[in-house]
């Protein structure tokens, strides 16, 4: 073996490396013990001598982080040996849940981004990270996978989207405290930005919405849930730059109505997933959203819909496999006769607290073969008997019922 430029080393280090052998001929065990003595720094310099030593060096240095993560902070070994197996200091990593309620967040974390410097997915749930945790991932350059999900309040974010630009995915779940600021400086840097997740964020507002959306033009899907100061506002810009969105929640955003969803109807062609819980949706809206959009799932909940709104919609939607009408108080057996005659693809089926249901309809849901999953929680007209039909749908695997109650079927 050549000799190689030296570099500095220990005198132990030194002796293995000007030792004319062919490494790669040493039994693993053997390196394991020699890479066992040698500190973080000199293993990361092993790794410029060869690729064998550079393989042996990065088992190593892989070891001893799983090590740390499940004997310091008592995470299950089996929960990370499949994420490691074949790490390399140049892969990427994907880490799900490393993080999940353990301490010392912010040690683990200078671990991982000092030995996985090119580390692409950061999943932090129920975490006790602090903002100097936050800032030690920022270094990530190549990040473009980043959730905090049911974390401290108290998290300053904004070193994520000033130093992270390759940013695709941004998910921060019932972070109360989450500001415009944050929204605003994601739309400046990180222009590749793809799904925005925001559910419960109660303090963002129409602005850095309109902000973000003028400038990230390759949105494919939002999520707004329990953001409640947006407006048809909101939507009208989403519908004039982000012509590639696929799926949008606004659950419980009470000042959307229908002229925003005709807005979004007209500018993403591409919409196939829109959930209108608890919004001002009325069957003006929805049609024109079905007419505009090859729709697969709708979730209107506590919607104003009626039987004829949703005739409409679903003539227009050959394509629909889930529709949630839980809590529109106003359907009737109509309703569930033209879902069964045209969505003949539909699998999950939501019409719990339908009170004007009756035992026609669970006459014709037995004959609904399409189903898997059916609610039919709370609607006081349906009798045990026909009720009992329904299970002997051939593809069914759940049923919700006063009598069924989260019954599964295998």
């Amino acid at each position: 073996m050549k000799k190689h430029n030296r570099i500095h080393l220990s005198s132990k280090q030194q002796c293995l490396l000007t030792y004319k052998c062919d490494y790669s001929r040493l039994p693993p065990e053997i390196w394991g013990n020699i890479c066992s003595y040698l500190d973080i720094n000199s293993l990361k310099k092993l790794t410029y001598i060869s690729h064998f030593i550079k393989f042996q060096s990065q088992r190593e240095l892989v070891r001893r982080l799983i090590f740390r993560l499940t004997s310091q902070i008592k995470i299950p070994r089996m929960t990370l040996c499949p994420l490691f197996d074949n790490l390399t200091l140049e892969h990427t990593l994907t880490l799900y849940d490393h993080l999940y309620r353990y301490h010392k967040s912010d040690e683990i974390l200078n671990d991982i981004c000092t030995l996985c410097p090119s580390i692409w997915k950061i999943n932090l749930f129920h975490s006790d990270i602090t903002n100097d945790g936050i800032k030690t991932l920022s270094t990530l350059s190549n990040l473009t996978y980043f959730c905090l999900d049911a974390c401290n309040g108290g998290i300053h974010l904004e070193s994520i989207p000033r130093k992270c630009h390759k940013l695709k995915h941004f998910e921060t779940p019932f972070l109360w405290k989450l500001t415009d600021d944050i929204i605003i400086l994601l739309g400046q840097n990180c222009h590749d930005l793809q799904i925005l997740h925001i559910r419960c964020c109660e303090l963002i507002t129409d602005n850095s919405i309109m902000s973000l959306v003028n400038k990230c033009h390759q949105l494919v899907s939002l999520d707004f849930y329990g953001v409640k100061l947006l407006t048809n506002l909101s939507c009208v810009e989403i519908a004039r730059y982000c012509p590639l969105l696929e799926k949008i929640n606004l659950t419980k955003c009470s000042s959307i109505g229908d002229y925003g969803i005709k807005a979004l109807a007209d500018g993403c062609p591409l919409l196939t997933t829109v959930e209108l819980s608890n919004t001002d949706v009325s069957d003006d809206g929805i049609v024109y959203l079905a007419e505009h959009c090859q729709l697969e799932k709708i979730i209107l909940r506590y919607c104003n819909v009626t039987d004829n709104g949703i005739f409409n919609l679903i003539i227009n939607s050959s394509r629909l496999i889930h529709i949630n009408l839980g809590n529109c108080v106003h359907l009737t057996d109509v309703t569930v006769q033209n879902l069964k005659t045209y969505c003949p693809n539909l699998k999950l089926l939501n019409l719990c607290h339908c009170h004007l249901l009756t035992d026609v309809s669970c006459d014709i849901l037995k004959t609904f073969f399409s189903l898997e999953i059916i609610n039919i929680l709370m609607c006081p007209l349906l009798s045990r008997e026909k009720v009992y039909h329904i299970c002997y749908l051939p593809n069914l695997k759940c049923l919700h019922s006063r009598y069924f109650k989260n019954s599964h079927f295998c």
